[in-house]
């Protein structure tokens, strides 16, 4: 029969997959009982909160293997990833910059890509972590730190979901809630005159909504 799981605040596909112990998201994600949320949420991994995510029963699986011999059964694992490119105040990429990511009980560290690049695997039911970037070789006192919060992007249909991702540009906006205040409205056009508009309105239109979305490195 199946059961509904609603969407709270931080989660994904991958995560809500990982504690109902499905191995595959994709499976739960083209079930036909989610043909009504594909439609409207077209990445799997940006949910809103109450979303409902259809989980069908489990499917028992079989193998035949030959009696009098050991066998080795290897499971598949669910794959989530946390990747971020960290650009300064002018827009130019943190390029070659040492980092260290922390996600959970995990450290990550290395150096940034040409484009300014963060990218690891973690855990699917990571929620927490912290990003520290040291920008300049030369000067290894001075750092920058970004609390993460990982899954909580909401969608752009959300006001909450425009606020993060102006936020995460670089905008100074209000609380994270679907409230439009004065500050993201202020934010707004500031992004629009940056998309070189000439009388930006501070309205949340299709062009600035989509704008966001692609400056945003989302797929």
């Amino acid at each position: 029969m199946g059961k509904h799981v609603t969407v709270e605040e931080g989660d994904s596909l991958l995560s809500l997959a990982h504690a109902e112990g499905f191995l595959d998201p994709q499976t739960v994600w083209e079930d036909s009982g989610n043909d009504e949320l594909r439609s409207k949420r077209p990445n799997p991994g940006v949910l809103a909160p109450g979303d409902q995510i259809f989980f069908p029963d489990k499917q028992e699986g079989r193998c035949e293997v030959p009696a009098g011999a050991s066998h080795k059964f290897q499971l598949k694992k669910i794959q989530a990833y946390f990747s971020i490119f960290l650009h300064d105040e002018c827009g130019q990429a943190y390029a070659g910059c040492r980092y260290k990511l922390v996600v959970e009980d995990e450290t990550f560290e290395g150096t940034t890509g040409s484009d300014g690049l963060v990218c690891h695997q973690i855990p699917p039911n990571a929620r927490t972590g912290k990003l520290t970037l040291w920008p300049n070789p030369n000067r290894p006192e001075q750092s920058h730190e970004w609390d993460v919060q990982v899954g909580d992007m909401d969608p752009t249909e959300t006001v909450r979901g425009i606020k993060g991702r102006l936020r995460n540009l670089g905008y100074t906006v209000g609380d994270l809630n679907d409230e439009m205040d004065d500050e993201t409205k202020n934010a707004l056009r500031e992004f629009q005159r940056h998309l070189g508009q000439d009388h930006p309105t501070g309205e949340l239109d299709d062009a600035t909504r989509s704008a966001l979305f692609s400056l945003h490195h989302e797929q």
